[in-house]
Order: C-alpha cells, then sequence, then structure tokens
C-alpha cells in the first residue's frame, strides 16, 4: 500500500475514534461539568490535530496566536494548570470527609466507653 493511502486511512481512523469520544463525552453523565468539557474539548482538538495542521493554524491565527503549536502549548499548560488544582480540590474534599468520620468515630467511642 502507497505511503499516501497508508497515512489517509490512518486519518480517516483517528478522525472516527476521535468523533466517537466527542459523542460519548456528549452522551456520557459526568461527575462534573469541568470533566465533560476537558473530555469534549480534549477530543475535538485531537481531531483538529489529526485533520491536519491547516485548521489548527487558522484558529490560533484568529486566536491571535502565531502558530498552531503554539496554540497546542498554551492548551497543554492551561490544561495541566486545571488538572493539578482539580486534584488538590478533590484531596482537599477526602481530607475533609476523613476528619468528619474520625471526629464521629471517636464519639461514638467515647459513648460506648
Amino acid at each position: 500500500i502507497p505511503f499516501e493511502k497508508k497515512k489517509m486511512i490512518v486519518t480517516y481512523l483517528f478522525s472516527v475514534i476521535f468523533i466517537a469520544f466527542i459523542g460519548y463525552g456528549l452522551i456520557r453523565p459526568f461527575s462534573s461539568i469541568f470533566l465533560k468539557l476537558f473530555f469534549i474539548l480534549g477530543s475535538l482538538f485531537g481531531l483538529l490535530s489529526v485533520l491536519g495542521a491547516e485548521y489548527t493554524n487558522q484558529i490560533s491565527t484568529s486566536l491571535g496566536i502565531g502558530r498552531g503549536a503554539d496554540l497546542y502549548l498554551y492548551i497543554g499548560l492551561v490544561c495541566s494548570f486545571l488538572f493539578v488544582f482539580y486534584t488538590q480540590e478533590k484531596f482537599n474534599l477526602l481530607d475533609q470527609k476523613i476528619k468528619k468520620m474520625a471526629k464521629v468515630v471517636s464519639l461514638l467511642e467515647k459513648n460506648r466507653n
């Protein structure tokens, strides 16, 4: 199989996969709207990267960013920070729940004795 046909097959395959991810993200109920947006936007940017650099460059130019590669860099940094802050918030919530449970257990132990 010639290289161009292989490239086209892989492009179609990944396009279908990313479109399926977008559809799955729209249908599946997520625990948070941020997770849903993260999943859908990530799949959308994956689809754009598979379709070609022309689309990415057009979007980045319309946003005032020089190149498409810089757009992916900025989006990656923002997603990384969002992930860190979301994870930190989850840990803080779990810590509060553990403290509350420990307090209830200690009060029950005290009342039992």
